[in-house]
């Protein structure tokens, strides 16, 4: 640590700092629990590109991913379920003091993705 660190760190006001200090454990789960969900859809669906931000994914998507083919729709839907489920996930840690596994997540995502194109599509076989 640096002193001017130590200087700044002393006029974080004591509740602010127990607060970010009870809270860092939680990011860094839902932190963790991103990175592992997203590989596990990106392999499922056998997409390639990594991405490394938030916006670089939805760039991507958007830019490689649209249209109306089952493909599209299925990276388009896994995203944002993972997103949705993910931050029940947030929810549950931060109030509930429940813990859901990456397992729950993806499984979630993936019974979103089918069920929504078993829909669309009844007479397609959907495989990835």
């Amino acid at each position: 640590m640096t002193m001017g660190y130590l200087s700044m760190a002393s006029k974080i006001h004591h509740h602010c700092a127990t607060t970010f200090l009870n809270l860092l454990p939680m990011v860094i789960l839902i932190f963790s629990i991103i990175t592992w969900v997203w590989q596990h859809i990106r392999n499922w669906m056998g997409l390639g590109h990594e991405m490394t931000t938030f916006l670089s994914a939805i760039k991507w998507i958007t830019k490689t991913h649209k249209g109306s083919t089952m493909k599209a729709k299925a990276v388009r839907l896994a995203f944002c379920a993972s997103i949705y489920y993910i931050w029940h996930v947030r929810n549950e840690l931060r109030f509930d003091g429940g813990l859901k596994t990456e397992a729950d997540v993806i499984s979630n995502v993936k019974h979103v993705v089918y069920k929504i194109l078993y829909s669309l599509y009844p007479h397609e076989l959907i495989n990835f």
